[in-house]
């Protein structure tokens, strides 16, 4: 009887895997940081008080920028210009073979750093990589522009007088604007950075994933 018993146990019993634990392993990284700000010891100034077609209105002005951050990154100006708060184009040719070019023309100046580079497919943008600094993170760059007034502005003069021109609102032509006289120009830098790390050297390609 006790036999018996026994071969019960053996073969109906119940049989716990052997397990086991060691100490946890434990580590720390200080996540990167992508910081930059602009300086106001420059003062933007015209190069004249009165523009007219085909002169300079601002002629090598310097915006400062301070680089804060930690981790290599690729740092973007885009410099965009107005006429009294509105982009505007010029029509150029005759009909039906108008072609548009834009009232202002904003572009890098002739003394800027040689680190910043147009990049392709975006007008007025600007960029460079620059690497992090984790001891000392004030790296300084200037970004230097110059601004000018279409030369290809033409004023007409209709049978009541009034004095209107070829620019538009629109590369279709539809809204005309009214004539420049009295209108403000205006010239705005954004700056904004990502990280460089994933984009394989392709600036372009990095601004166009900051920008989506």
């Amino acid at each position: 009887m006790a036999v018996a018993m026994v071969a019960m146990l053996a073969f109906g019993g119940t049989f716990a895997y052997f397990t086991a634990e060691a100490n946890d392993a434990t580590g720390s990284a200080t996540v990167g940081t992508v910081e930059i700000s602009t300086g106001a010891s420059a003062t933007i100034a015209a190069a004249t008080d009165f523009a007219v077609p085909g002169s300079t209105i601002y002629s090598n002005q310097s915006v400062t920028l301070t680089n804060k951050s930690t981790v290599d990154i690729y740092v973007f100006a885009k410099l965009t210009a107005q006429i009294d708060g509105q982009d505007l184009y010029v029509q150029v040719g005759e009909n039906p073979d108008y072609t548009y070019e834009s009232a202002i023309s904003a572009t890098l100046g002739t003394v800027t750093p040689s680190t910043w580079a147009a990049v392709s497919g975006h007008d007025g943008v600007y960029g460079y990589m620059v690497e992090g600094n984790t001891t000392t993170p004030t790296e300084i760059s200037s970004f230097v522009f110059t601004v000018t007034l279409n030369r290809n502005i033409e004023e007409h003069h209709n049978e009541d007088g009034f004095v209107s021109n070829n620019i538009c609102t629109d590369k279709e032509g539809a809204q005309y604007g009214k004539a420049l006289e009295g209108k403000k120009i205006t010239v705005t830098v954004e700056f904004q950075a990502i990280q460089a790390e994933g984009f394989n050297s392709n600036i372009k390609t990095a601004y166009e994933t900051l920008i989506a």
